[in-house]
């Protein structure tokens, strides 16, 4: 058993304002922060789990995708992984090379009764096999569980069937300090000040914002590795927005790899102590035996 345990620190690009509010939402790629008012008087900004695993499944999928060149099935339901419209995440987004492999994978375990009922009911398994025959995994979505588990995104993210390897924790700040900033809108055409445009938004002072993240069974020199590797790359690099107004040059924060810290915890390897300490309270832990980011990218690789 192993348990990757990551406290990264993310710093801002050029101011620390984070725009308050639901921003523009996964679909842009942006982290929502919430505004809670508690019992106390008090009041809280909250950016939930949710809106960060979303926006970490959707850089690793771009980084997924740009390495999966070989034409094992795993790299073929790689290039074939993608979120349909009322279906959730599907493995149909890619050639037809990919979805002949996928589907010929799929028709073996159909065509064992004691596999396919793992998967799918026993009593829908001859319905579903006579459809599959005739439209494959683009017309069946009951045969998604079979290739889920074999695809390295949803096993660190979730899939249809499946939960994933990767926990993270909501961000709560609790009574941040909020200013007002003003903001003036821009014709896109023209460049110019839009005129009558003036107004003022809420915005949340954001120094340093601490995420903690946990993968369980997470080995080196495995697909997810390599996946979690290039995540924490990106995130140094490119880094991610926070709530709205991206073009305003706020909410825009960098993974700092020097004051993150991170740990690849192997269960079996460590004594009693040391397992209960680790299992108990993984932060303190890897504060103590954590490694910096670049680091731990070259452990994930095999590199060290």
């Amino acid at each position: 058993m192993s348990r990757l345990v990551m406290n990264l620190i993310f710093k801002p690009v050029t101011t620390p304002f984070v725009h308050v509010g639901m921003g523009a939402g996964l679909e842009r790629g942006l982290l929502e922060v919430f505004k809670v008012s508690v019992i106390d008087g008090g009041t809280s900004y909250i950016i939930p789990s949710h809106s960060i695993k979303g926006i970490l499944r959707r850089i690793s999928e771009y980084v997924a995708k740009a390495s999966a060149t070989n034409r094992e099935l795993e790299h073929a339901l790689i290039r074939a992984h993608c979120e349909v419209e009322n279906e959730g995440i599907r493995h149909v987004c890619s050639s037809n090379d990919d979805l002949r492999m996928i589907n010929n994978y799929i028709d073996g375990i159909l065509k064992d009764s004691s596999l396919a009922k793992k998967y799918i009911p026993e009593d829908s398994i001859n319905e579903v096999s006579s459809r599959f025959r005739e439209g494959g995994i683009r017309e069946v979505i009951e045969v998604e569980p079979i290739v889920t588990i074999k695809c390295p995104i949803c096993r660190l993210y979730g899939g249809n069937g499946l939960g994933g390897k990767v926990y993270i924790r909501d961000i709560v700040i609790k009574n941040g300090n909020v200013t007002v900033i003003s903001r003036t809108s821009i014709e896109r055409v023209t460049g110019k000040v839009r005129e009558g445009s003036l107004f003022s938004v809420e915005a949340l002072v954001i120094p340093k914002l601490e995420l903690t993240i946990i993968i369980d069974d997470l080995k080196p020199k495995t697909t997810e590795a390599y996946i979690i590797a290039c995540t924490l790359e990106w995130l140094a690099n490119i880094g991610l927005s926070i709530g709205g107004m991206k073009s305003s040059g706020i909410g825009h924060y960098l993974l700092d790899i020097k004051e993150s810290r991170g740990y690849l915890i192997d269960y079996e390897n460590i004594s009693d102590r040391e397992f209960i300490r680790a299992l108990a309270n993984p932060i303190d832990y890897i504060k103590e035996y954590g490694v910096n980011i670049e680091e731990l990218i070259k452990r994930l690789r095999g590199c060290d």
